[in-house]
């Protein structure tokens, strides 16, 4: 009794897919450029500034390496840091599920039909067309 495996043939991609497929990186090319510009540049560059001392001298910045300094200078000697840090993500825990209740109160006041919902749509996205005069002059 003979097996035999099944041999798989190198399928050779046609003009049409590959045309495709170049479309496609067109498409998705916006994306990566503000993702390197908007995401990744900034985290590299925090790190930068979190590992050295940063000196600005007549528009020239330095650096200079200095390790976990800076981190072991925060949670050692900086009395305000701790008291920051927990102020900060109290104000956190109680703002974040207020923002989110009210912003769905408003998504379900927005949806439904009833009288005066183009007034209150209307005033609900007036602040974005002032800000959008503000910066037009």
């Amino acid at each position: 009794m003979d097996l035999k495996l099944p041999t798989f043939q190198r399928h050779r991609r046609t003009i049409m897919e590959k045309r495709r497929s170049r479309w496609g990186w067109v498409f998705v090319l916006p994306w990566f450029i503000g993702t390197v510009f908007f995401f990744i540049k900034p985290l590299v560059q925090a790190g930068r500034y979190a590992f050295s001392k940063v000196n600005i001298l007549q528009g020239v910045v330095n650096y200079k390496w200095i390790g976990l300094d800076n981190f072991i200078y925060i949670f050692t000697k900086d009395s305000r840091f701790i008291p920051d840090l927990v102020n900060s993500t109290l104000n956190m825990l109680y703002q974040v599920p207020v923002i989110v209740i009210f912003s769905l109160f408003m998504a379900l006041l927005i949806k439904p039909k009833f009288f005066g919902r183009t007034v209150f749509r209307s005033i609900l996205f007036f602040p974005v067309i002032i800000a959008s005069g503000v910066v037009i002059n």
